[in-house]
């Protein structure tokens, strides 16, 4: 096969999840030699793993079968030092999660979330976030253990947060401001686009004030009765709890006022939020735990749509479900930071308190993200994008973050709760 050719096929995020099938981790694809039939070009796959197996010998392509050349730059991690702490398999500490976590958050005031964390190959333990820490200094990570369990403290630079107010109009606005190309308006309708409740942005008052709220449309969901909708958070479509549903109207890309050719939704449902009395905590029993900040509002029989990514941005498209897992090479679509990558640090998280308008929330059962080499992996406003591995599986609802830590909703309990399914 010509060499253009077959660089620019496995330049296909569907040739390339051909290759890689069910791997999540890091590769690089390239070009090579066949190092037995030096006439014949072959397909390098270099990949963050040991097991060599689950990568194919070829791949047809152009009818033509071609050979896959595998190796590997996996290192064996090398274990933190917890003194005498045990660690433990996965579903155990996922079982004990939530009473480690009232201890530790009635340990220290400064604790905002407790999740399970990898350790090694196979060995898990727990990791505590609290706040404290700077963004250009942060304070080193501590070792400790709970239940002779090992524990990790990370310091966090400031506290969660879900969303986000910005101006309606003006040279700050997204439209004038922002360069990531989802702020804009675009027909037919992706992922990770920039949306609006403009009505209840009016029932706050926002428009008067040039202001609007906003947040991301994480993808295309079914419902039972099969008419399409978009997923997104209950404070991005329903303005935490104060949506109407069946009234209010969701805009794309949004402004301060109303315009007929922006309408592309209407709410349909959302999981209602619960929120906890102040000074709520485990331990005492009266922090009352959500799983999910989600909703979705039906299309606009007139709206095109596509589940698929911007087409510049050349990335696989949403298209199955799955369950987190501590080292998950991840990546997102959002309106405020557009495309970043990351790695899931922690699952089966308790989180909380988080200062939403009408009241703290707290959540269980969060999936926690940090972006790759402490880059920025998402800021306020792109609540409601979802969070995918490389090969198309979502596994996650991003809804909060602290600047550091990211979280997210399990996206099979979102799925569940509202009744729905991928497109």
């Amino acid at each position: 096969m010509d060499r253009n050719r077959l660089a620019t096929l496995i330049e296909s995020p569907e040739v390339q999840k051909k290759i890689l099938r069910d791997y999540q981790g890091g590769f690089s694809l390239g070009l090579t030699r066949h190092p037995e039939r030096k006439h014949e070009l072959a397909i390098r796959v270099r990949i963050e793993a040991d097991d060599l197996d689950r990568i194919p010998s070829e791949i047809v392509l152009d009818g033509e079968a071609v050979p896959i050349l595998v190796t590997s730059s996996f290192k064996v991690p090398q274990p933190m030092d917890h003194g005498n702490a045990s660690f433990v398999h996965l579903q155990q500490a996922l079982g004990i999660v939530q009473e480690v976590a009232a201890q530790l958050f009635a340990s220290d005031p400064r604790i905002r979330s407790v999740g399970v964390t990898r350790c090694g190959p196979g060995d898990f333990g727990f990791r505590a976030v609290r706040t404290g820490a700077s963004i250009t200094q942060p304070r080193p990570t501590e070792m400790s253990e709970i239940q002779g369990i090992a524990l990790t403290y990370t310091e966090a630079p400031g506290e969660i947060e879900p969303l986000l107010l910005v101006p309606g109009s003006g040279f700050a606005s997204p439209a004038a401001a922002s360069k990531i190309p989802e702020v804009q308006r675009h027909r037919p309708l992706a992922a990770g686009l920039q949306i609006q409740s403009f009505d209840d942005d009016v029932r706050q008052g926002l428009p008067e004030l040039d202001l609007m709220s906003v947040g991301s449309l994480g993808c295309f969901v079914q419902l039972a009765d099969g008419r399409p909708a978009i997923l997104s958070n209950n404070h991005v479509l329903a303005g935490e709890n104060r949506g109407i549903r069946g009234h209010d109207r969701i805009l794309q890309a949004g402004g301060p006022s109303f315009v007929a050719a922006e309408l592309i939704a209407v709410l349909s449902e959302y999981v209602d939020l619960r929120f906890s009395p102040p000074g709520a905590t485990l331990q005492a029993g009266t922090a009352i735990l959500n799983e999910v900040d989600a909703g979705i509002a039906v299309l606009e029989p007139s709206i095109s749509f596509s589940q698929a990514y911007l087409p510049s941005r050349q990335l696989t498209a949403p298209e199955a479900t799955a369950s987190a897992r501590p080292g998950d090479r991840v990546f997102k679509i959002g309106r405020t930071t557009g495309l970043t990558f990351g790695e899931v640090t922690d699952i089966g998280t308790i989180v909380g308190p988080i200062p939403y308008g009408p009241g703290q929330c707290w959540f269980r059962r969060s999936i926690v993200i940090e972006g790759v080499d402490g880059t920025l992996f998402a800021d306020k406003g792109d609540s409601g994008a979802v969070i995918m591995r490389p090969n198309g599986e979502v596994i996650g609802l991003l809804y909060a973050g602290n600047g550091r830590q990211i979280y997210a909703c399990p996206i099979n309990a979102v799925l569940q709760r509202l009744g729905c399914t991928l497109v």
